[in-house]
């Protein structure tokens, strides 16, 4: 799993947290979490990002992923 740092380019206002599952208002930059192949997964909270790096890297690593969603 790879972290990207993105400015906001479209109108999308509210997003669904890959973490959580929550929806989340987005801000002027969002980060993107994207598979080994460079696809977009889905976005984080705030309140993921501010757990961290590690908490996020060890959710990838710990839960399987299906698709776009955790198992």
């Amino acid at each position: 799993m790879k972290f990207q740092i993105e400015h906001r380019s479209y109108s999308l206002k509210y997003q669904c947290c890959y973490f959580c599952q929550r929806d989340f208002e987005r801000k002027e930059a969002a980060i993107i979490l994207c598979n080994e192949r460079g696809e977009t997964c889905g976005e984080a909270c705030p309140n993921c990002i501010d757990k961290g790096y590690t908490w996020m890297q060890n959710q990838c690593h710990t839960t399987k992923l299906v698709g776009n969603r955790f198992a």
